[in-house]
Order: C-alpha cells, then sequence, then structure tokens
C-alpha cells in the first residue's frame, strides 16, 4: 500500500491546481469563438501525462529482474483501483502493468474528482478543460490503457452545447451531470 500511495502522489499534487479553475484564472481575455485546435493543454496536465508516460521506465527494473519473492509479493498484493466492471482487460505478460494499470485509473479517479470539484467554468475554460481530458485520454491510449468511464462522460458532458446539453446529459450519471450544468451555468 505504502508503494501505490508513493507513486500516486506526483499525479495527485498536479490534478491539485485544477481546483483553482475559475472564471478570474483562466486568461479570459481570449473570445469564446477561439476554435479548440488553437488550444494546447495546459501544464498541469502536460507534467501528469509525462509523469504516467515515464511510469513504465521506472517499472521496468521489476519486470526484468528475476525475484520470485517479488513476483509473489506482486501477486499477493491487492492493488487499488482495478479494472471497472465490463472493460477488457488484455492478457497482462507482467505485474508493472497491473501497477501501471492500478496507478492510471487512481490518476484519472482523482482528476475527475478534482474536475468536479470546480465552482464555475466559463466557455474558454470548459474548451480548454475539454483539451486537458483529450490529451490525458490520448495518453491513456498511448500507454494502451482505455480512459476510464467517467473521464469519458465528464468530456461528453462539457463537450455539450448549452442549448444540447439536456439531450447529452440522458444516460450520464445525475451527481454528473448537475455538478457540470451547475459549472457551467447551464439550467437544465
Amino acid at each position: 500500500m505504502f508503494s501505490c500511495s508513493v507513486s500516486h502522489t506526483s499525479p495527485n499534487y498536479y490534478s491539485s491546481s485544477v481546483k483553482t479553475w475559475n472564471a478570474g484564472t483562466m486568461g479570459e481575455t481570449l473570445t469564446e469563438d477561439l476554435p479548440t485546435f488553437s488550444l494546447a493543454p495546459l501544464e498541469y496536465i502536460s507534467n501528469i501525462g509525462q509523469y504516467i508516460m515515464s511510469l513504465p521506465l521506472h517499472l521496468e527494473p521489476f519486470v526484468t529482474q528475476e525475484d520470485p519473492a517479488l513476483e509473489l509479493a506482486l501477486h499477493s498484493g491487492k492493488l487499488p483501483y482495478p479494472p471497472e466492471q465490463g472493460d477488457e482487460v488484455p492478457e497482462l505478460d507482467n505485474m508493472a502493468d497491473y501497477w501501471l494499470g492500478s496507478i492510471a485509473r487512481a490518476t484519472m479517479h482523482t482528476y475527475c474528482e478534482s474536475i468536479l470539484q470546480i465552482s464555475e467554468l466559463t466557455a474558454h475554460a470548459t474548451k480548454q478543460l475539454v483539451t486537458d481530458i483529450d490529451y490525458l485520454s490520448n495518453v491513456m491510449d498511448a500507454l494502451g490503457l482505455q480512459p476510464s468511464r467517467t473521464l469519458q462522460q465528464i468530456a461528453t458532458a462539457l463537450k455539450a452545447k448549452p442549448e444540447e446539453f439536456r439531450q447529452a446529459a440522458k444516460g450520464l450519471p445525475r451527481r454528473l451531470t448537475s455538478a457540470i450544468a451547475a459549472m457551467r451555468s447551464i439550467q437544465y
């Protein structure tokens, strides 16, 4: 458990900056009609992505060495954040893949919870957050991992135009849609 909490420290540190998003911190000098393709992921999410992308290198020594005691400990230990129910879990060649998946899922969980803590999002901040979520999803794809269902649902709700929000919210968890509608000041 200690190693999991240590490995989750860096993503937690970076994702804590998400809570400070509001109209005053996002540089609203940009216009609302700014195309989304001109946005780049912010530094906090780039740092999280770089950290996660570096994990395979940090886990490699545990895969390459023959250590029966380590292998037994990894197999008998229970990692937090197992795959979600219904997710396709490919046949994993080594325990490092389990560790990487657990850390990635914990990061996505923490990120989703941080997003749901945001009190206000302007139109520009919404586009920026969608860009950041897409970046994290691409990092997960590059590692052969699936973005969490909650992260995908948040992205769906954020991408919906205000007039289409009610339709997009159908089938999404009520807690999530209520939080996103409130932060975007959408009455639905």
